[in-house]
């Protein structure tokens, strides 16, 4: 598992815990919240490290067979627009989750777990490699048809 496969997995976990974790109260559900999109953002921070700047083309590429009796795969690769995009991403999503802190009482724990699901998606469509995993990554993004 490379690391933007980590960046996406990484709030999709906390949102599942947050989804069935029923017993978390209202300081715990921010708890996870910040600790997936804190995650998220170490592990896109790894990707800036290993991304060569010198390099035009799609880079640190990851290819998983996904359906092999039909040949389905996902593939994520990033260039330099898709790396800033995931930086900003991922720095902002801890940011917002930090000054909602307060504000947010009301369904919190709904209100996490989407962001926390949207950072993933919105992660998965800058890395996909193909239209068909950008438009369907917003539900799934992790696919890739071949």
């Amino acid at each position: 598992m490379g690391w933007i496969t980590v960046a996406i997995v990484v709030p999709l976990v906390a949102a599942f815990v947050l989804a069935f974790a029923s017993e978390l109260d209202d300081s715990g559900v921010r708890a996870i919240g910040l600790i997936g999109s804190v995650g998220a953002l170490l592990a896109s921070l790894v990707l800036a490290v290993q991304f060569d700047i010198t390099d035009p083309n799609l880079q640190l590429a990851e290819t998983f067979t996904w359906i092999p009796a039909v040949g389905a795969s996902f593939s994520l690769a990033i260039d330099g627009v898709s790396l800033v995009l995931i930086l900003l991403t991922t720095l902002l999503t801890p940011l917002i989750l930090v000054a909602s802190w307060s504000t947010i009482t009301d369904r919190l724990r709904g209100y996490v777990a989407a962001f926390l699901v949207l950072e993933a998606a919105v992660i998965g469509v800058f890395a996909a490699t193909d239209l068909l995993c950008s438009t369907s990554s917003s539900s799934s993004p992790w696919c890739r048809c071949t």
